[in-house]
């Protein structure tokens, strides 16, 4: 994995991460979940940023978790409490972000799967480019939810929608994603 693979930059009064793996369309993994969180720690204390938005490099936000390295810690014998560790980091970023003292925006520029569509939840606001989707894809992979989103997605769609996106995985496209609420603003796919 690319040691550069959470970007941060700051141009007063904004900053930005990035999630810099495009070739893997942002999958998390490694360190990037702690550096993520670092980095929205970051931008909590500076007080010359007003405003914190996340994106991802290339034509994805975030695929979510990457499943090779899950199915590689799997291999490897790992024990829950290792598990347990790898998810709670995610866990304390939801968390970093819903106490963040200034907006959070997620920039949506392709998919936002799995723990990368949670990502996108819990920022304050999301902005979906023309061919975003978003979607609770754990499912499909026979995983639960995590990273916030059985907290965060009935807020924003109510309770029997976002049961319908947990039960059946489905990917939301961008104009129906601004009509039930899972994102703010839509703007043209080259912005």
């Amino acid at each position: 994995m690319n040691e550069d693979s959470v970007l941060y930059r700051v141009e007063s009064p904004l900053a930005w991460i990035t999630l810099n793996r495009p070739e893997k369309k942002n999958a998390l993994a490694g360190a990037m979940r702690e550096e993520l969180l670092e980095r929205v720690q970051e931008a909590s204390r500076d007080s010359t940023i007003r405003c914190l938005i996340v994106t991802g490099a290339g034509d994805a936000f975030c695929s979510g978790g990457d499943l090779g390295v899950m199915a590689e810690m799997k291999q490897k014998g790992a024990d829950f409490e290792e598990l347990g560790l790898w998810l709670d980091a995610g866990g304390k970023l939801v968390s970093a972000l819903a106490v963040l003292p200034k907006p959070s925006v997620a920039c949506v520029n392709g998919a936002a799967a799995g723990a990368g569509c949670n990502l996108a939840l819990a920022c304050d606001f999301r902005i979906a480019s023309g061919g975003a989707s978003l979607g609770e894809t754990f499912v499909r992979v026979g995983l639960h939810p995590d990273w916030g989103g059985t907290f965060l997605l009935p807020r924003l769609v109510g309770s029997a929608k976002a049961l319908e996106l947990f039960a059946t995985g489905e990917m939301v496209l961008a104009e129906e994603a601004l009509r039930i609420g899972l994102v703010n603003r839509l703007v043209p796919a080259d912005r």
